[in-house]
């Protein structure tokens, strides 16, 4: 951030707007370009600090957790991609400030106050052109097993324990399916993801990280996406998946409900599993009832419900805010500040 700094510093005239991402610290930024100092800013959260879960081996930085709360407290907006990033962050704020014994019980509930008086959720918008193409192209899977696609990053944020471990059991029951495992992958790779590779054998189709036409292509051509994430604060891959065609299987947790919102209520109670045992059974029952899978996805269509996330929807939302902000600025222009000399500062600190 601190070149971004630099940068601003070096330009002709301050920006209009400014639109942080939650690593930035942005009382520190303006600090160190006084230009900005009055320019309207945005803070967006993807994720924050504060909730992101932590490794066995981790502990939480208060230096990242306190600048995710003063750049809060620095904007003008504060953006979140979904209500669950949203109110769970809000819910995190007093635990943080806890840990400062200097922190009274109405200094954070002041802070927090503060922070959710200027908080909205805009998400993250999709470009939903290549799959709505996908989908449309996709070529019919009747009398074919049920394609499972797993399109998350190779992490155990992610989950994979679970789906691969329940994968694994439905496979010793002889059911027949396939798989195919489209995330990125990392130089660390889980362990049971390498157990799962060699145990499913031939159901697994494709096993790839891939990108453009070749992923929503990829995805067009499988019936069932699942996610196990233990950390989901919007789910853009899901989103992917459910515009290509697939039929989701998701946890009762996270964004995803949120994610469903737009379904009927009966359709979202079928996308959603409770827990590992869940999971299974759900899974066994899609795998042993695919072309009821198929028929029933022509019937629900769920992607129709992911228009809102399109950035023909969203990048309108994203409009709006900011030009609420800049019309609110030429409004009501900053105050001028008074300059202080080092000579008061010494005459008021003798008295």
């Amino acid at each position: 951030w601190y070149h971004s700094a630099i940068q601003l510093s070096n330009m002709p005239q301050p920006p209009s707007l400014i639109l942080a991402s939650d690593y930035i610290d942005l009382p520190r930024l303006k600090g160190m370009c006084p230009t900005i100092a009055n320019v309207p800013a945005v803070v967006y959260f993807l994720e924050d600090q504060l909730t992101y879960p932590l490794g066995t081996d981790q502990k939480r930085e208060f230096e990242f957790c306190s600048i995710n709360v003063m750049s809060c407290l620095a904007a003008d907006r504060v953006l979140f991609c979904s209500n669950f990033a949203l109110r769970t962050f809000l819910e995190a704020i007093p635990t943080f400030l806890k840990s400062d014994p200097l922190m009274s019980a109405a200094s954070i509930s002041s802070i927090v106050s503060a922070v959710t008086v200027k908080s909205t959720v805009i998400p993250i918008g999709v470009n939903i052109a290549p799959f709505e193409l996908a989908r449309s192209k996709r070529s019919s899977r009747t009398g074919k097993p049920l394609r499972i696609v797993w399109p998350h990053r190779w992490q155990p944020d992610k989950g994979p324990d679970e789906f691969f471990s329940t994968l694994i059991q439905l496979a010793e029951e002889n059911l027949r399916f396939e798989v195919c495992v489209l995330g990125k992958q990392y130089r660390v790779i889980p362990p049971v993801m390498i157990e799962a590779k060699e145990r499913l054998g031939d159901r697994v189709v494709m096993w790839t990280h891939l990108t453009g036409q070749e992923y929503s292509e990829a995805l067009a051509s499988c019936d069932v996406v699942v996610s196990t994430a233990l950390q989901e604060t919007q789910g853009l891959a899901v989103i992917e998946a459910i515009v290509s065609g697939c039929e989701p299987l998701l946890p009762n947790r996270l964004s995803y409900p949120e994610v469903l919102s737009g379904i009927t209520s009966e359709a979202s109670k079928v996308y959603l599993y409770a827990n590992t045992g869940d999971l299974r059974k759900k899974l066994r029952w899609l795998i042993n009832n695919a072309e009821r899978v198929r028929e029933r996805q022509a019937r629900h269509q769920p992607w129709q419900s992911m228009q809102r996330f399109s950035w023909e929807v969203v990048g309108n939302q994203f409009h709006t805010c900011f030009s609420e902000l800049l019309e609110k600025s030429i409004a009501d222009p900053p105050v001028k500040r008074v300059r202080v000399e080092q000579s008061d500062v010494a005459e008021h600190s003798v008295k």
